[in-house]
């Protein structure tokens, strides 16, 4: 996220959530997933969306191997948040 140059350090977050119970398709097969969605402050060129959307796939398909007889899907989605809609404070203790 920090190389793509769209963002600042400290506007960057990231959570993981990991889940028990998922279905992927609706045949039985070993299969996984992993997706990203990018939530971004509306203003970015669907161009940099779609760069920003490859890299962190090139990123996932570095980071992650698929579990032995396993097929693993990994996706990446960016949606846009409506900046008249979001509100941001940043605290600092102290």
């Amino acid at each position: 996220m920090f190389d793509s140059g769209l963002f600042c350090e400290p506007d960057i977050k990231s959570r993981a959530i990991a889940v028990d119970d998922f279905v992927v398709g609706i045949r039985p097969a070993a299969r996984a997933f992993a997706h990203v969605r990018i939530a971004l402050l509306s203003g970015r060129s669907s161009v940099e969306r779609e760069e920003l959307a490859a890299a962190v796939l090139g990123a996932l398909q570095a980071a992650i191997a698929a579990p032995p007889a396993t097929e693993t899907q990994l996706t990446v989605e960016t949606f846009e948040i409506d900046r008249p809609g979001y509100a941001k404070a940043v605290l600092h203790a102290g």
